[in-house]
């Protein structure tokens, strides 16, 4: 399965038309290519579709224009507003009585706007005020960090940058475009070109009525993408508390390899593992044995005393990319900020392999092609070596 190729073609730079905040783009090559290859990108809703799927066209297409940018404000200005809203609703009795006043300005803020249908159509200074103080409540901060609210993964990008946001002439920037929450309805397509390959992407909506839109796309597509939120796996099933939206994923992906379009051809899926970094600073907190107790999480299970401490170095380098790999950590008395830094990537790198054999497991009894990868889609060079790996698996035909 491979590690994540480079991408040294991806320099060469396509002109693209947007079509702002609804998503529509097509996209021309700016040099020639003989064959299109239809990606079609599916997976459940919030695993980073939609950001994936903007990043293309910012990084393989033209740049948004200040015009189209300024677009999608009422979409972060909702962001910003549904978020802290929720946290207040998390932390209730708890935030701070100093607060009570900033709290009941927002509330009011987005009951009149959500009456008016006007969610999202304005941030005014006051309101951004009363939301940058509450953020800073020990109360809403306490219900972030224990993940109380089913909050996009996006939420304090927007909260720590609330008063800019609010400013005069605020107009949205490339990474405020891809991390802005949006749900994708239906079907949105764009063309991009990267290492002489030319590409079309299709992007499905992931809620589950519209999953039976994925069928009629399977057997055209060249390759299938499927995106799983890894940060999913504290987070509470909606239909079954005793499971995580990661449980689910698995299930969904298992489905998927089995469907009648996949089961028996030999057609490439790749499974994008995305949030990585999220994922590794969840699991500071919350390991991943808490909800996948057959993984262990101890140390010892993921390190080697026979190690040296330069082949460390070189690991803790490594378990840095995109793709699937583990550090290899020795076991010393006192162990260096390096090393140290290398068996925490180590476990991360464990962690993510437990998952990758999930989903593994699940097309062991298909002829499909299986191809894993840990990613974080908001990294631009993450989703360039992405690319490289595409094309390679493209190309390849493997």
């Amino acid at each position: 399965m491979g590690s994540l190729v480079s991408c040294a073609a991806a320099a060469q730079t396509p002109t693209a038309t947007a079509g702002g905040a609804s998503g529509a783009v097509t996209t021309a090559s700016a040099f020639t290519v003989t064959t299109r290859h239809k990606l079609v990108l599916v997976g459940a809703g919030e695993s980073g579709k939609s950001t994936l799927f903007k990043k293309l066209l910012m990084l393989y297409g033209q740049s948004l224009s200040e015009a189209e940018r300024l677009t999608y404000r009422p979409n972060v200005y909702r962001n910003v507003i549904d978020a802290i809203s929720m946290l207040c609703r998390c932390a209730d009795a708890d935030i701070r009585p100093e607060n009570a006043s900033a709290r009941a300005l927002v509330d009011a803020h987005a009951e009149v706007a959500t009456r008016a249908g006007l969610a999202g159509a304005t941030l005014p200074a006051d309101v951004a005020e009363a939301t940058a103080r509450l953020w800073a409540d020990p109360a809403v901060c306490g219900a972030f960090t224990a993940r109380k609210a089913e909050l996009p993964d996006s939420a304090k990008w927007f909260l720590d940058q609330v008063k800019h946001i609010a400013s005069e002439g605020y107009v949205p920037s490339a990474e405020d475009v891809a991390r802005a929450r949006t749900r994708t309805t239906g079907q949105t397509e764009q063309e991009f070109a990267a290492g002489g390959q030319s590409f079309h992407v299709v992007d499905l909506g992931g809620q589950m009525f519209e999953r039976k839109t994925w069928q009629k796309n399977l057997p055209e597509a060249d390759v299938v993408l499927f995106m799983v939120s890894l940060n999913d796996y504290t987070r509470p099933s909606r239909d079954d508390p005793w499971r995580t939206q990661l449980h689910e994923s698995i299930d969904l992906f298992g489905e998927l390899v089995h469907a009648d379009a996949l089961r028996t051809s030999t057609k490439p899926l790749m499974v994008f593992l995305n949030k990585r970094d999220l994922f590794a600073a969840s699991l500071r907190t919350t390991p991943l044995s808490a909800c996948f107790p057959e993984f262990d999480d101890s140390a010892d299970a993921h390190t080697s005393a026979s190690a040296s401490a330069s082949a460390s170095a070189s690991a803790a380098t490594g378990a840095k990319s995109a793709d699937v790999s583990t550090a290899v950590v020795p076991s010393t008395p006192a162990m260096s900020t390096t090393t140290m830094a290398s068996a925490a990537d180590a476990r991360v790198d464990a962690a993510i392999a437990h998952v990758k054999s999930l989903f593994t497991a699940r097309a062991q009894d298909t002829s499909v092609r299986v191809h894993v990868h840990a990613i974080s889609a908001t990294d631009d060079e993450c989703v360039r070596r992405l690319v490289g790996s595409v094309t390679a698996v493209v190309v390849a035909g493997v």
